[in-house]
């Protein structure tokens, strides 16, 4: 580059700063507005996570009152259960028993197993025991962690995007350089202008070759 600045005459280094001036623009135009259209991508692809962490979230609360409702159904029809087997109210208990549901009995016949010798109630609930699941809790909590990633996944889209728009500042202020340098007459000055812009660019390049690229969400 110094070479390029070492012109034999004073209208010859005019010469060369101008070309060198007008590719300098050309590249920080073309590269700060792929820069903006990178960002505004990076921008969708944060509302669209974002979207989707409200959709799992609200499926979560959705699984996570069905899962209260389903434990509040087991319980009563437990208790009446235990009730029916109590007064020995065998018929009573045996259609009560037909209808417990499904994820409900491993746990109550595990729970049965624990009984002592001639015991027809044990200690403690079916709810105790590590059989009693409930589906849909699971799917609540798989939704949750699903919401978070979602969550994780928007703040990096937003930091690269925060990258970008980083990316355009610098190449803006490349361009401003440009533009005040020809309104010195001096040529050293507008050397040293030209230089500070074109180690801004390079510095903005390097940068954005380390982003990643998106061209559609």
């Amino acid at each position: 580059m110094s070479r390029f600045f070492r012109p034999e005459n004073e209208e010859a280094l005019k010469r060369r700063l101008e070309v060198f001036a007008v590719v300098l623009i050309a590249l920080s135009t073309v590269l700060s507005s792929w820069c903006v259209y990178e960002a505004a991508r990076w921008g969708g692809h944060q509302s669209l996570e974002l979207s989707n962490a409200n959709a799992y979230r609200s499926e979560s609360v959705r699984a996570t009152d069905v899962t209260t409702a389903y434990v509040i159904v087991d319980t009563q029809l437990f208790l009446s259960w235990v009730d029916a087997v109590g007064s020995n109210r065998t018929a009573e208990a045996a259609f009560i028993r037909e209808r417990f549901r499904p994820e409900f009995v491993p746990a109550l016949e595990a729970w049965l197993g624990t009984a002592r010798p001639g015991e027809i109630i044990p200690d403690g609930t079916p709810f105790d025991m590590p059989q009693y699941q409930v589906m849909e809790d699971s799917n609540s909590t798989r939704l949750r962690e699903q919401a978070e990633a979602a969550v994780q996944a928007a703040q990096d889209y937003a930091q690269i995007s925060d990258n970008y728009v980083l990316n355009t500042v610098m190449f803006a202020m490349v361009l401003f350089l440009e533009g005040i340098s020809t309104r010195w007459k001096s040529s050293k000055i507008q050397v040293s202008m030209l230089v500070l812009a074109a180690g801004i660019f390079l510095v903005a390049v390097r940068l954005m070759l380390l982003l990643p690229i998106s061209f559609a969400i």
